[in-house]
């Protein structure tokens, strides 16, 4: 049988990658709330989520009797985490692209079903599609998205030389 450090080898390459990536998801995400004025609820969960969050699960894995299969179940939840964020922020373009992206980058490289490549992204996109579909049910939010696609396309619109936007 092995021992313990190495069967939690998983367990501590993530924790260091998720703990230094949950932290600069926290300021990338909480300059846009700012921008945005969020309110104290909204901050206090996505302090939660990235700042504590990644040293919760660390600490699930590593006392599981299967700290690997935990570590992996960790990830299947960051790729639904990441989903429902996207969703309640209301898709914003670059925050999204890093938040969906993550997810089957994750499952890939942690080997989440063994090392074909198409399940290990299809197991961290249907984490992130469940989020997704989660937040986006209980948030309804509309008009952000709508406002982000309008948004998008402005930016990706040539205007005329000497004109003003």
């Amino acid at each position: 049988m092995r021992d313990f450090a190495t069967r939690a080898r998983l367990v501590h390459a993530d924790y260091a990658v998720r703990a230094a990536a949950f932290a600069y998801c926290f300021l990338t995400i909480g300059v846009h709330l700012w921008e945005r004025g969020a309110g104290a609820g909204v901050w206090w969960l996505l302090a939660l989520q990235f700042l504590a969050y990644p040293h919760l699960v660390y600490w699930r894995a590593l006392r599981s009797a299967h700290p690997d299969r935990a570590e992996r179940d960790n990830l299947y939840l960051d790729s639904a985490l990441m989903g429902a964020w996207s969703a309640y922020l209301g898709f914003p373009t670059w925050i999204t692209l890093a938040l969906i992206g993550s997810g089957p980058l994750n499952s890939l490289f942690a080997g989440t079903l063994g090392t074909w490549l198409g399940a290990s992204t299809a197991v961290g996109v249907s984490g992130i599609t469940l989020g997704v579909a989660v937040a986006a049910i209980a948030a309804s939010n509309r008009s952000a998205v709508e406002h982000e696609l309008a948004t998008t396309q402005r930016e990706k619109t040539p205007m005329p030389v000497g004109s003003k936007q």
